[in-house]
C-alpha cells in the first residue's frame, strides 16, 4: 500500500466542523488491468459485428 492520503469535509448543514478521513490508497496492477480492458473492448467489437451481419 502506499502513503495515507486525507480529505477534509466540511458539514455546513451544522456549522463548520471539519473531519478527517484517513484512507489508504492500493496500487493497481496495469497489466492485469489493460488485459480486462482489451477483452472488454474486444467483445464489444464482436458484438457489434455479430449484430451487423444480421
Amino acid at each position: 500500500m502506499s502513503n495515507p492520503a486525507s480529505a477534509y469535509v466540511w458539514d455546513g448543514a451544522r456549522g463548520p466542523q471539519y473531519t478527517n478521513y484517513a484512507f489508504r490508497m492500493s496500487e493497481v496492477p496495469l497489466p492485469a488491468t489493460g488485459l480486462l480492458l482489451l477483452g472488454a473492448l474486444g467483445g464489444l467489437g464482436l458484438l457489434r459485428r455479430r449484430r451487423g451481419t444480421i
